[in-house]
C-alpha cells in the first residue's frame, strides 16, 4: 500500500486515489474508512515535503467531512 512504497514520485498520486475513493464512497462504506484512516495517520508522519503535506492535509479533511 502506500505507507510501504518507497518511490516518492508515487506517493501523490496514490493519495489523490485515497481523496478520489472517499469521495466515491461517501462514507457509506466502512470498510474503506478502516483501511484508509491507518494509512492516513502513517502519511502523516512520514510526510515530509511541502506537496505529500498539503495532499496528505486534503485527505484528513476528505475524511473529517465523512
Amino acid at each position: 500500500m502506500i505507507q510501504y512504497n518507497s518511490n516518492a514520485r508515487l506517493k501523490p498520486f496514490l493519495i489523490d486515489q485515497l481523496i478520489d475513493l472517499l469521495e466515491q464512497s461517501s462514507g457509506r462504506d466502512n470498510q474503506v474508512m478502516k483501511l484508509v484512516l491507518p494509512v492516513s495517520y502513517k502519511l502523516l508522519d512520514d510526510s515530509s515535503k511541502t506537496e505529500m503535506k498539503q495532499r496528505t492535509e486534503r485527505l484528513f479533511k476528505r475524511l473529517y467531512a465523512i
